[in-house]
């Protein structure tokens, strides 16, 4: 027979099997204040292959195509959202490169809340294209000045962020000599940072805009096996150690692409794990304080998971999905906090009956229902409600020892 106990307000379930005394608990080692989860709203689809998501502070969603040579424009909504420009290169809601021709391959995107100026990352033109709000072309930047550390032009520009607090972007400029380099809103080279840290495989970047931590996967290279989260402070200084992922469900971060995103609401960072296709979710720190995990949707889990930014309006995650030809962008709820919740051995087993314990930790949410759910299969299908009642767990944050008789 198997059993879980089931606590509203949150779509997520602890599960225990109870094939005699064992148990399981899917949120072991996660501290039960801490764990958060998000519910599925709906989806954007359409694109061959989509790479950047980004989002500006109206909540308008911009969405780069790569397989395509596009930037989608949508509403909040989902409906597809017209540039008001009327350059040969705007077509309705999709900006297709600038007066000089089509975009080349397009990889990065970010939008500046200051004046609503769009930057679009052009990997094999080696520029950074900035767009105003309506879709009118302004100006390109082409890398770092001669003085800098590691001069220009770009070699790979891919990864794009706008530090909303400064207004400063920041480009990952990949390849060999990888580095990140940071340009004023008015184009001005800043700084430079990663040298040696960052890699090839350093595509994207997102920034705290309060602390003005910048977050940057790297993989090893010539034949490793792990990939990282670099952090670096606000003055480009490596903060150590590097985020592995230990602490996720499938472990440490193995040999594969990881991509990073930030909620500007919450600051919360996340990184999708290529290897294992699932969006990974950490507290707003520099160190690694791991949340819960995203792994697809209802209708199955993700198949390609390749970026992630959040509406700072209403705090929807949004997360490109799917490789060439088959690319969708799903759209999930802002972060609601877990109850954290267990379940013990059961015990007073007979051929009909059970009797079942566990716990719930509110966290500072009332709880308003609570029941376990058990059957012979994962589907379940029958309920007992937990003893003592919800009124009587209440909405603290300390363990509330919880049973049924099934």
């Amino acid at each position: 027979m198997l059993s879980r106990v089931r606590v509203s307000r949150c779509n997520v379930f602890v599960v225990a099997s109870m094939l005699s005394v064992l148990g399981f608990l899917v949120f072991a080692g996660v501290p039960a204040s801490a764990a958060v989860t998000h519910t599925y709203l709906s989806q954007l689809t359409g694109f061959g292959e989509p790479t950047a998501v980004a989002v500006d502070a109206a909540g308008d969603v911009y969405v780069v195509d790569s397989s395509a040579g596009t930037v989608d424009r949508f509403s909040s909504a989902g409906a597809p959202l017209a540039f008001s420009a009327s350059e040969s290169y705007v077509e309705g809601s999709k900006l297709t490169g600038t007066p000089g021709g089509s975009f080349g391959e397009p990889r990065g995107v970010a939008v500046n809340d200051e004046n609503g100026d769009l930057y679009v990352a052009d990997r094999t033109a080696g520029v950074v294209d900035v767009f105003s709000s309506t879709g009118v072309y302004l100006s390109q930047l082409t890398g770092p000045p001669a003085t800098a550390p590691v001069p220009g032009p770009f070699q790979c520009p891919w990864g794009l962020a706008v530090d909303q607090s400064t207004h400063d972007l920041y480009v990952t400029n990949t390849c060999e000599g990888a580095v990140v380099d940071v340009f004023s809103s008015t184009g001005v080279y800043v700084s430079q940072f990663g040298a040696g840290v960052v890699n090839g495989f350093s595509r994207g970047v997102a920034v705290n805009d309060l602390t003005g931590d910048a977050y940057i996967e790297t993989t090893s290279e010539g034949g490793g096996s792990s990939s990282e989260v670099d952090v670096f402070g606000s003055m480009g200084s490596f903060l150590t150690p590097a985020w592995n992922g230990a602490g996720t469900p499938e472990g440490p971060f193995g040999f594969d692409t990881l991509h990073v995103g930030l909620d500007p609401t919450t600051h919360h960072v996340y990184v999708i794990d290529a290897r294992s296709g699932v969006v990974d979710e950490f507290a707003a720190s520099a160190s690694e304080e791991y949340l819960g995990q995203l792994t697809g949707t209802p209708a199955g889990p993700f198949s390609g998971p390749q970026a992630v930014a959040v509406n700072p309006a209403n705090g929807d995650l949004y997360v490109a999905d799917g490789g060439e030809g088959s690319g969708v962008v799903d759209v999930f709820g802002p972060a609601i906090e877990v109850p954290g919740t267990s379940v013990q051995a059961a015990t007073g087993l007979t051929t009909t009956t059970a009797v079942v314990s566990g716990s719930v930790n509110p966290a500072g949410i009332q709880v308003t229902a609570c029941e376990f759910e058990y059957g012979t299969s994962t589907s379940y299908g029958q309920s007992a409600p937990c003893e003592p009642a919800p009124a009587q767990i209440g909405a603290g944050n300390s363990p509330k020892a919880v049973t049924a008789n099934l």
